[in-house]
């Protein structure tokens, strides 16, 4: 009977630390911001000697407080970055902002957007392409 009760309370234990352990993740991962796109538009004008591309973008913070970077970039062909712009702003919970640029752009399709929070804590992960192989 004492072994049923031991492992009873074993399993009753565990279960207790793993859901008061996520809480405590879930609680601090909520207190960061998590911005999150509403909207990105692009208008371009072309004057015939230059394509000026507008840029606007709805930005909404679904997370905490805290500051939020948003970056609009120009992209060539093969979508390496050739100008960006940078805003970073402190936004509040549930608070939504409007960001606009204004590019002189080759193509307005090949304009980017990203969007983060710079003091969020993220999983560090390298997604570089291998260039080269070192064999030996």
């Amino acid at each position: 009977m004492s072994v049923i009760r031991g492992v009873t309370v074993t399993i009753i234990l565990s279960f207790m630390l793993l859901t008061t352990a996520s809480g405590v993740f879930i609680y601090l991962i909520s207190g960061y911001p998590n911005p999150e796109v509403e909207s990105f538009q692009i208008n371009s004008n072309d004057t015939g000697e230059e394509l000026i591309a507008n840029v606007e973008a709805s930005v909404r913070n679904i997370g905490g407080e805290g500051e939020v970077r948003v970056e609009v970039r120009s992209l060539n062909e093969r979508d390496a970055v050739i100008d960006s712009r940078a805003q970073t702003v402190f936004m509040a919970q549930n608070e939504t902002r409007v960001f606009s640029e204004t590019f002189n752009a080759d193509d307005a399709d090949n304009i980017g957007l990203a969007v983060f929070a710079p003091g969020r804590p993220q999983v560090i992960r390298d997604e570089s392409e291998l260039f080269e192989r070192i064999e030996r």
